[in-house]
C-alpha cells in the first residue's frame, strides 16, 4: 500500500463506534486517505494510550497509540517539532507506512480529542478501563489552553 502524505489543509476526521464485546470501531480520514477498523482491548486500552498520548503531544513530546486487531495492529506515532506535528500511521508487524499527516499540533490533535471526549460516555467501564476522571481532566485542560 502506497503511504498518502497529507498536507496542513485537508481535512481530518476522527471518529469512534459504539464500542461492543472489547471491539471498537475507528474511522480516521485525512484526505483522500481513509482506514476503518475495529480496534481490541486486548491487551491495551488503546482509548486509555490515546488520551495519555494526546496529554504528552499537547505537552510537546511524541508518543504513539498501538490499536490491536488481533493478530496485527496499527501504530499512530505523534512525531512533534516546534508548533507541528506528524502522524504515522503504520502498518503492523510488516512495518508498512500507510498514511503522513503534518499539521499545527492543535488542528491534528483536536478531531482526536473530540472523538476520544465523545465516546467515553459510552464505555463499558468493566471493558474499558483505564481512562480515569484525572487524566481526561488534564486532556481537557491542555486541550481548552491550546484552542486559545
Amino acid at each position: 500500500m502506497a503511504t498518502h502524505p497529507q498536507t496542513l489543509q485537508n481535512k481530518l476526521t476522527v471518529r469512534f463506534g459504539v464500542p461492543e464485546h472489547g471491539w471498537l470501531p475507528v474511522m480516521f480520514q485525512a484526505g483522500d486517505f481513509e482506514l476503518q477498523f475495529a480496534a481490541s482491548n486486548v491487551p491495551n486500552n488503546p482509548l486509555a494510550d490515546l488520551c495519555s498520548t494526546l496529554v504528552l503531544v499537547l505537552q510537546g513530546v511524541s508518543a504513539e497509540v498501538r490499536w490491536h486487531l488481533e493478530p496485527d495492529w496499527y501504530y499512530f506515532r505523534f512525531e512533534v517539532g516546534g508548533e507541528l506535528c506528524t502522524l504515522i500511521i503504520t502498518e503492523e508487524p510488516s512495518h508498512v507506512e500507510i498514511s503522513r499527516v503534518t499539521r499545527t499540533i492543535k488542528s491534528l490533535i483536536m478531531p482526536f480529542y473530540r472523538a476520544l471526549k465523545g465516546t467515553t460516555s459510552l464505555l463499558d467501564t468493566s471493558e474499558w478501563v483505564g481512562i480515569t476522571p484525572e487524566k481526561l481532566k488534564t486532556l481537557t485542560l491542555l486541550a481548552k489552553y491550546e484552542r486559545k
